[in-house]
């Protein structure tokens, strides 16, 4: 029910306007004992669009939204509905006075009218639940592939290792292992029976792992941004680790973000960058 209210806050100026004139209108129709009874029923019907226009970007901003709004859509499309119903028999009776009888059949439309909004209704919350069990499900998924993936876990475990919780940034002894062609260059080295310290192909390792979760939140912020991932089940589950983690790595992603680097690009980990920050402000709301 929360939403119920806040949904209908606006921010187009048509929309308030639309509002303000369905209110005098409404006035007019009420207070102004000079109305004929086909001036009354064209006030009424100009009244109910008005309000029907104030509500259009507030319901159908709602519908974009999660299974969370799905009350809002419901509760105040049902309102226009029946106000809608009451507003075409008071106008139909207002403006086709004793000849009523010979356009009754005007009447028939609007069961028409609420048997399609019934049908919308019924098929935008089958949608919006179905969609909501889909991303729930892709989101378990993706979760558990960072509880039970052996790869994963693998990479993990070095690069807690080398930079474990607590760690403020990535030391600078490792920040020569940042271009992606070191770890093949020191391998290639080994290969050829060239000295290579066990010390610095770790480092290299290391650097690759990081690499390599950064890459796996990098597409999991995507899939939450697509919408095809459960922000909060992911957001109450392993934010803390993905924002920490990503505060660590703040050099490692800076020298990936700046294009004069070897294999670095300006949008690399921007999804993901954008979602720790989203998650930051939640965090800090959520903790008052």
């Amino acid at each position: 029910m929360e939403h119920v209210f806040k949904d209908l806050k606006v921010s187009q100026a048509w929309a308030w306007i639309a509002l303000i004139v369905c209110g005098v209108l409404l006035a007019a129709l009420i207070f102004s004992p000079v109305l004929t009874p086909q001036a009354r029923g064209g006030l009424a019907i100009a009244a109910y669009l008005a309000l029907a226009i104030y509500f259009w970007p507030c319901l159908l901003a709602a519908a974009h939204k999660d299974h969370r709004h799905l009350l809002t859509v419901v509760i105040w499309s049902f309102v226009l509905v029946i106000l809608g119903i009451a507003t075409s028999f008071y106008s139909f009776f207002a403006i086709a006075g004793d000849e009523h009888v010979k356009y009754d059949k005007l009447l028939n439309v609007v069961p028409v009218f609420v048997a399609i909004w019934a049908a919308a209704v019924g098929w935008l919350i089958h949608f919006k639940l179905t969609s909501k069990a889909h991303r729930t499900n892709n989101a378990f998924a993706i979760i558990m592939e960072t509880r039970k993936s052996s790869e994963f876990l693998k990479r993990a475990e070095l690069v807690s290792r080398h930079f474990p919780p607590g760690t403020r940034t990535i030391p600078k002894e490792y920040h020569e292992y940042f271009d992606p062609g070191s770890l093949k260059k020191l391998l290639d080295d080994k290969a050829a029976g060239r000295p290579v310290a066990d010390a610095d192909l770790e480092k290299a390792e290391a650097i690759a792992s990081l690499k390599y979760i950064l890459n796996y939140y990098e597409f999991m912020a995507v899939g939450i941004r697509v919408g095809d991932l459960d922000e909060t089940l992911v957001f109450d589950t392993i934010s803390n680790h993905v924002v920490k983690l990503f505060e660590r790595s703040t050099a490692f992603v800076n020298y990936n973000v700046n294009p004069d680097n070897n294999g670095s690009h300006p949008k690399t980990y921007c999804d993901l960058r954008d979602l720790v920050q989203g998650w930051k402000t939640k965090a800090a709301i959520a903790g008052g």
